[in-house]
């Protein structure tokens, strides 16, 4: 089994949950609603970000660039 994922516009969804009702081989229809960023992950950027973009990170960056 596959699974496949669809993004419509909220006024079109209903339209096409019917339309793939009738079709015998969807087996699952799930609405995923798409959610922002969590506050955690915002807090903690800056810091994460220190760490990952040092001096001692970039010394290899020459090597990696094509």
């Amino acid at each position: 089994m596959r699974t496949i994922e669809i993004s419509v516009s909220d006024q079109d969804f209903s339209k096409l949950r019917s339309f793939l009702t009738r079709l015998d081989f969807v087996k699952v229809i799930k609405e995923k609603k798409i959610e922002g960023v969590d506050p955690a992950t915002l807090i903690s950027e800056q810091s994460l970000a220190e760490e990952w973009d040092s001096k001692e990170d970039s010394r290899y960056e020459k090597f990696f660039q094509a």
